[in-house]
């Protein structure tokens, strides 16, 4: 049955993608397009509940983000303009889907039957009950399924997002059906329009298609920014201010909040955020530390939603070999294939923080210069209210209305992770101390920022390299870095006895000093204070004191229980980390390091003024 149903798939794909050697693979649970191969992969399970004709309006859905969705191209440009930048990817990608769609349904009309089958499969029976921001992106989604009717019968919704779905809907329609190839003279088009908004590195384009889906991609989400976003930003700050007053009141719902975000546990994060949501809410102004908590818990519970929002082919059709246009069919990040088990079971446990966490530093990850707006574009962040009353005189200059910013240049850091692998390490620490090495190593190559991986035991152990990619064979090392601790890595140093801090810490600073970068910083993984078999306590001092004076940042964090004395070596520090907690950890100290780039230190934080006396916040440092 399933070889029936895949050949059936196969022969659908060919057809949408116009290649005769795209192939389909059954996979265990995702659906994901292979480059490698060729081959789109299919969920097993979807294909045994949802039946073929459902996965083939998957496939043309997919199609369809390949051949207009260009908005990541954007993602600085747009994240900007949003209430917190995470949000960038899964706004657009809900307004995107009708979109995309329309695209596909011009080329193939015949696909409307699948895409409505799948709409209809994949709509939960009984929908759980969401916050008002993402009630409003989930029916955005599906509106060219209703026709574009507000919702369907009986359906419970806030009435807010009824109101917003209400006064956007010939907005959101327009945004669908009114910027899609083709476009005259689209090379001349992406170099006056679109050139300068692209995010670093995006190459230009000569080919006109590829140039239109830019063009039209700009256009759109201008479009979007002006008519769409201000009712969602609305949204989004209704569901902020009321889980933050219901934050205020209770000291027992803050500590449930903190930890859900700590351990980074999305699901466990909506359920709260729902439930302060469902419960009535005091009448009282929510202080500081509330709303970011709220924002805090809203952020982390939409992780996944976020990492399936972001399909590979915003960045526009690859080619083959043999030059002619292919899709980049993904619904899912698929995670690294190469380095061992023990890696990609790693990987798969901590890809919603890496996916996560890239996304937000990406756009902050530029100087924060105050930056400089030019007027006369087709698109842009504001209107030139000046130039828009002149067009009713002269409607010649419809592409002159726009003011743009200018986007300064990428700050340059360089980071080093130093890893205890000594034998106290050994087990659940290990394991917690490679999840953290994954974050750590996966985000900074993502958002190509200069990096190291090192181990140290009686030496320095290298793992990976500054100028080495994260290949293969990188992450091979990186999974077999908890067996140095048991003194079973095949080929590694495997004296766990030890652990020499001070001339290994200094080593790995030379290292870092050697490369061009604004800020220097090095992290130190450890769980117990130095006993070397060549240096003492001291030499970790002297080697500290030595890097602190050559202006690199150090930190120190104490992995599980008692490991305060990180505190007494490393000018800031975090200490006894819980091993649950420390990946998520090691997500907020990137964040804190490369963004923020202050002099971390120990501090605490206020409360609210109307929170109760002694009630206190935990803080990660």
């Amino acid at each position: 049955m399933i070889d029936s149903r895949v050949a059936q798939l196969e022969r659908i794909a060919a057809g949408l993608c116009a290649e005769s050697d795209v192939a389909i693979e059954v996979s265990t649970d995702e659906w994901a397009w292979d480059p490698s191969n060729r081959s789109i992969r299919v969920s097993r399970d979807d294909l045994h509940t949802l039946g073929p004709e459902a996965c083939a309006g998957i496939v043309a859905h997919e199609v369809g983000h390949a051949g207009v969705s260009r908005y990541l191209l954007l993602r600085s440009a747009l994240a900007i303009l949003m209430p917190k930048p995470e949000l960038m990817p899964l706004f657009f990608n809900a307004i995107e889907d009708p979109r995309a769609e329309a695209h596909v349904m011009r080329k193939f009309p015949g696909v409307k039957r699948w895409l409505v089958e799948a709409d209809s499969a994949m709509v939960p029976k009984d929908p759980k009950p969401y916050p008002r921001f993402l009630s409003f992106l989930f029916q955005a989604a599906r509106s060219a399924h209703l026709d574009w009717a507000l919702l369907p019968p009986n359906t419970r919704i806030a009435p807010e997002v009824l109101e917003a779905l209400r006064i956007t809907a010939p907005a959101r329609r327009r945004y669908a059906e009114g910027f899609l190839p083709p476009i005259d003279d689209p090379v001349a088009c992406h170099a006056r329009e679109v050139q300068a908004l692209l995010e670093e590195g995006t190459e230009a384009s000569a080919d006109p298609d590829e140039c239109a889906a830019r063009v039209l991609s700009a256009r759109a989400a201008s479009h979007a920014v002006s008519r769409i976003l201000p009712a969602f930003v609305h949204l989004w700050g209704l569901d902020v201010t009321y889980i933050a007053r219901r934050l205020s009141r209770s000291r027992s719902a803050r500590t449930l909040a903190r930890s859900a975000v700590d351990k980074g546990v999305p699901d466990e994060c909506l359920r709260l955020a729902t439930h302060h949501l469902e419960s009535p809410a005091p009448d009282r102004v929510p202080g500081p530390n509330a709303i970011h908590l709220a924002e805090d818990l809203l952020v982390t519970a939409i992780q996944g939603m976020i990492a399936t929002s972001m399909p590979s082919t915003c960045g526009g059709p690859a080619r083959s070999r043999r030059g002619r246009r292919r899709a980049e069919v993904r619904v899912r990040p698929t995670p690294p294939e190469g380095g061992t088990s023990g890696y990609r079971s790693a990987y798969r446990e901590v890809r919603s923080q890496v996916d996560l966490l890239s996304e937000r530093l990406e756009p902050m990850l530029r100087k924060r210069t105050r930056m400089s707006e030019r007027t006369g574009f087709a698109t842009g962040s504001r209107l030139d209210l000046r130039k828009a009353m002149g067009f009713e005189a002269d409607p010649r200059h419809y592409d002159e209305l726009w003011i743009r910013k200018t986007v300064p240049d990428r700050h340059r850091a360089a980071v080093t992770l130093l890893v205890d692998l000594s034998g106290s390490m050994r087990g659940e620490k290990a394991k917690a101390a490679l999840r953290g090495t994954i974050v750590f190593a996966e985000t900074l190559a993502r958002l190509s920022i200069p990096s190291a991986v090192h181990g140290f035991q009686d030496v320095l152990i290298p793992i990976l390299g500054f100028g080495e990619s994260l290949d293969d064979a990188a992450r091979a090392r990186i999974g077999d870095m908890p067996l140095e601790a048991c003194a079973e890595r095949p080929g590694g140093n495997n004296n766990p006895h030890y652990n020499d801090d001070g001339p290994c810490l200094a080593e790995a600073g030379r290292e870092l000093q050697s490369i061009a970068a604004n800020d220097r910083v090095l992290v130190v993984i450890s769980d117990g204070s130095p006993e070397g078999v060549r240096s003492g306590p001291d030499d970790l001092k002297t080697a500290v004191e030595h890097l602190s004076a050559s202006n690199v940042l150090l930190f120190g964090v104490g992995l599980g229980p008692g490991t305060e004395h990180v505190r007494s070596f490393y000018p800031a520090s975090i200490a006894s980390v819980p091993v649950e907690a420390f990946a998520r950890t090691m997500a907020e100290l990137l964040e804190e390091v490369i963004v923020r780039r202050r002099q971390l230190r120990r501090v605490a934080v206020p409360q609210d003024d109307q929170e109760e006396q002694g009630d206190e916040l935990p803080v990660p440092f």
